[in-house]
C-alpha cells in the first residue's frame, strides 16, 4: 500500500517501469517478465490481491485478439463451391467466366500502403538535409485468385501481389 502518491511505506519512490534487460530471442521470457512487472505495478498502485487474475485476463484478451485463422486452400480444392466463397469472402473484386464455364475470381486480401519518410538531416552544427526529397515507399496490393470449374467447384487457388 502507498502512503503518498508515488512512494511506498518506506518512503522509497515506486518504480513506474520494469527496467530489466530482456534476453534476445526469448519472447516467452520477455512476456513473462513484463506480465510480472505489470502485476507488481498494479499491486503497488491499488493494493490489489488479485493482480495475478487481472494480468492473466489481460494476457488472455491480448492473445485471443492476436489469434488468426489460416485457411488451408489445398484442402478445399474439389470441395469448395463458388457460392460458399461468395458467402465467406463477399463478392469478388474481379471475376470472369470463360467459354468453357470456368470462373476465375480475385479477392483483395491486403491493401497496399504508401509510406513517406521526411528528408533526413545532418547533425549539429549544420542541421541541413542531406536528401533533397522525402523517400516514398509503396507496397503492393495482395490478392487471392480462386479458379472454379464448370461444376462451380474449386479447381485451383493462388496468392499474388499486384
Amino acid at each position: 500500500m502507498t502512503s503518498r502518491a508515488g512512494f511506498n511505506q518506506n518512503r522509497e519512490p515506486v518504480r513506474k517501469f520494469c527496467r530489466r534487460e530482456n534476453p534476445p530471442n526469448l519472447i516467452a521470457q520477455t512476456i513473462k517478465r513484463r506480465l510480472t512487472c505489470l502485476m507488481k505495478t498494479i499491486a503497488k498502485w491499488r493494493g490489489l490481491r488479485n493482480a495475478r487474475a487481472i494480468c492473466a485476463a489481460l494476457a488472455a484478451i491480448f492473445l485471443i485478439g492476436c489469434a488468426t485463422h489460416r485457411i488451408d486452400w489445398s484442402a478445399r480444392v474439389g470441395n469448395y463451391t463458388y457460392d460458399q466463397a461468395v458467402l465467406e469472402l463477399g463478392p469478388p473484386d474481379k471475376h470472369a467466366e470463360l467459354q468453357d464455364g470456368t470462373i476465375v475470381a480475385d479477392w483483395l486480401t491486403n491493401r497496399g500502403r504508401i509510406y513517406s519518410y521526411p528528408a533526413q538531416y545532418e547533425g549539429y552544427p549544420y542541421w541541413r538535409p542531406y536528401s533533397s526529397a522525402p523517400a516514398v515507399v509503396d507496397s503492393p496490393d495482395y490478392y487471392l485468385r480462386l479458379t472454379f470449374g464448370p461444376d462451380h467447384r474449386l479447381k485451383s487457388w493462388k496468392k499474388f501481389a499486384r
